[in-house]
């Protein structure tokens, strides 16, 4: 096909230049290391079967965990990041959609900020417990991750004129580089679905779509059915399927479209960037899945982010195990009372070459109360 050969042939990527890269990618490397490490210890003492909840915790319960493990997460993140030799400023971090009363009625803590020191500088968004009902019951796909680039590259998330705070939701558009220039949030979820089928010459059995299983995406998931579409709809945290859809093969694509967290967008829009793929963001209200007229802007990735796409880089470490990207949970290896105990944990890194899985061992220390919890 015509669409993959272009992809192959494409000129080399070159290095990335005037960017602290391997400074970045090793000290917030480790700083979601930690905040991973500490949220698996968490969920260890909450869960001494170690056996995933099949069942949902009643509200009040559930939330009481969420809230254990997220301010434990960011406490460990912050305290690494403020030993970087690099000046990081996070714009924006998920945690504030929790104040809403039918989350957790209050904001978790939120690391935005100025954290480290040096004279280089890198901007970054983060969420430091990306799934965390998936964490509060031991289920795959919880991750810490963080979009990180160029200093002040990066849109921070624009503000609703009615609340005086920045947007909760973006719709968003996350799919494989080829469709790029051909699907956009400008069309109907059946209009994007029909260009993929024309373009990759595929039936519609061929296509994954991935949206928030929500009132407001019913278009979404009405256009998927009717062309036969494999359909994943999302409980919580479309993050991954967002990651997942711009690594997906053009012939056998996904695509993550609706309504969804902004911050979560920010993240995905990052790596969008990185990987020259499909990647559209538009500010929503909270109450209805449509655009506002203050802000009827539609960000494209090179839009979004005003960086070099080589200097955008997407970090995350899986907290528990993660089924969407193939790679496992944090894994303990030696604990010792008292002392650092070493710790097995994947990385995931997308930027401009790809998609790679790194694996290291990594020592921390267990605070006295998480010590040996069964």
């Amino acid at each position: 096909m015509a669409i993959i050969a272009e992809m192959k042939n494409r000129a080399p990527i070159p290095e990335p230049s005037g960017f602290p890269r391997q400074l970045v990618d090793a000290h917030m490397g480790e700083a979601l290391n930690h905040a991973a490490i500490i949220s698996r210890l968490h969920i260890r003492s909450l869960m001494p079967s170690g056996i995933p909840e099949a069942s949902d915790l009643e509200k009040a319960d559930k939330n009481a965990r969420v809230k254990t493990i997220d301010i434990a997460a960011d406490d460990a993140f912050r305290t690494r990041l403020k030993k970087a030799p690099v000046e990081f400023h996070g714009i924006d971090a998920e945690g504030g959609k929790e104040a809403h009363p039918d989350k957790l009625g209050e904001a978790m803590p939120l690391s935005i900020g100025i954290f480290g020191q040096g004279e280089q500088k890198a901007t970054y968004v983060l969420d430091v417990v990306e799934g965390t009902t998936a964490a509060a019951h031991g289920r795959p796909n919880a991750i810490s991750i963080a979009g990180i680039s160029t200093h002040e590259s990066i849109t921070q998330i624009p503000e609703n004129p009615k609340t005086g705070e920045g947007f909760k939701y973006f719709r968003k558009l996350f799919g494989p580089e080829a469709f790029k220039n051909s699907i956009s949030l400008e069309q109907l979820p059946h209009e994007n679905l029909a260009a993929i089928m024309r373009l990759a010459e595929i039936p519609g059995s061929h296509i994954t779509v991935a949206t928030m299983n929500r009132k407001c995406n019913a278009e979404i998931i009405e256009a998927a059915q009717k062309i036969g579409a494999k359909l994943e709809l999302i409980e919580a945290g479309d993050l991954l399927w967002g990651l997942k859809a711009m690594l997906s093969d053009p012939e056998h694509p996904i695509v993550m479209m609706g309504r969804g967290g902004a911050e979560e967008g920010s993240i995905a829009q990052v790596a969008a960037h990185a990987l020259d793929a499909t990647g559209q963001l538009q500010a929503m209200t909270e109450e209805l899945d449509i655009p506002t007229k203050d802000t009827t802007t539609i960000w494209t990735p090179q839009d979004f982010i005003k960086g070099p796409a080589e200097n955008s880089v997407v970090l995350f470490t899986p907290i528990t195990r993660n089924t969407r990207l193939g790679m496992s949970a944090v894994r303990i290896l030696d604990e010792k009372e008292g002392g650092q105990s070493e710790f097995l944990v994947d990385t995931g890194v997308i930027d401009s070459k790809g998609f790679r899985k790194v694996t290291q061992k990594v020592l921390y220390s267990i605070p006295p109360h998480l010590q040996f919890a069964r």
